[in-house]
């Protein structure tokens, strides 16, 4: 969907957009997050470790589902009739459940507020993440972006 223009981004509060292409997240790509990130613990990189573990195998890194909050906003949506947007910081970030490594992930958008600003506006997206055959989201975030004129 695009939006054209902070009256047309206001207008669409309560919109709901998703889901988007389902993409799955790898053992390879865990390993090269937890090097980035130097965070190689076990239940995440140790596959043979982790299939003793209660999950059965590793599970991708709460952070890695947070960092594709972007990918699926940009996925969904796209903002024109400002200069530039920024990722302006998180109001609240949640892992309700685990995402298992090697299993498919799909992310839909809430758009629950819009501010007005200096210059441009400010909005609050609720974006979820869910791991193929998981009732439960594997990553509940309420991002924020700024907007500029």
């Amino acid at each position: 969907m695009i939006f054209d223009g902070p009256d047309e981004l206001t207008r669409a509060v309560g919109i709901r957009l998703g889901p988007t292409q389902w993409r799955v997240i790898d053992q390879e790509s865990v390993v090269q997050f937890g090097r980035l990130t130097d965070d190689m613990q076990w239940i995440h990189t140790d596959p043979e470790r982790a299939a003793r573990s209660l999950f059965g195998g590793t599970i991708v890194h709460g952070f890695f589902t947070l960092a594709l909050c972007s990918s699926i906003l940009d996925e969904l949506q796209t903002t024109i009739g400002f200069s530039h947007g920024l990722n302006y910081g998180l109001n609240r970030v949640r892992f309700p459940a685990p995402l298992r490594t090697g299993t498919a992930v799909t992310g839909s958008a809430e758009l629950l507020t819009v501010d007005g600003r200096d210059a441009g506006i400010q909005a609050v997206w609720r974006i979820a993440l869910y791991g193929q055959g998981n009732e439960r989201p594997v990553c509940v975030a309420d991002m924020v972006s700024q907007y500029v004129l």
